[in-house]
């Protein structure tokens, strides 16, 4: 009866670490993180982006989002529905998805280990911030709402 006994506590133990590891993970998924300086996607900038998707990307005036996604990840296509219902409501911000098997030099320089991943870049053109996973819609609103305008040198 203890050998039973001991296995169902090992087991109830297991089960709770995965779960709480779980739930971290989760807790942080769609959130915008903080791109800081010296790391390799601070390196990259939207001029990189560019040069290598074409002329399909038009830079926003405060913001563009690129997020890198793969042909047969169902949680990309939820998070460019998303962003792109939001695009309307905030002017001056613009969305790119682009393809990471085509683009692997952009996913290895960003540091792209699971997709989606979108790419927060400020009007400078300067990587600001990353979010992986799908956003909530509440969640991309948040991010959308906290980008702010870069002031214009005259």
């Amino acid at each position: 009866m203890p050998d039973i006994l001991l296995r169902a506590t090992v087991i109830a133990v297991v089960l709770a670490v995965a779960s709480g590891l779980w739930w971290l993970r989760e807790r942080r998924r769609g959130r915008l993180r903080p791109v800081h300086a010296g790391t390799g996607a601070a390196s990259v900038t939207l001029a990189r982006v560019r040069a290598a998707v074409g002329p399909r990307l038009d830079p926003g005036a405060r913001a563009t989002l690129v997020q890198v996604s793969s042909e047969t990840c169902t949680p990309c296509r939820q998070s460019a529905r998303t962003w792109s219902s939001l695009m309307a409501n905030h002017p001056g911000v613009n969305f790119l998805e682009v393809d990471a098997a085509e683009h692997l030099d952009l996913a290895r320089a960003f540091d792209v280990l699971r997709t989606p991943t979108t790419l927060v870049f400020d009007g400078a053109g300067t990587a600001v911030g990353r979010v992986l996973g799908p956003p909530t819609p509440s969640q991309a609103r948040e991010i959308l709402a906290g980008l702010h305008p870069i002031p214009e040198y005259r």
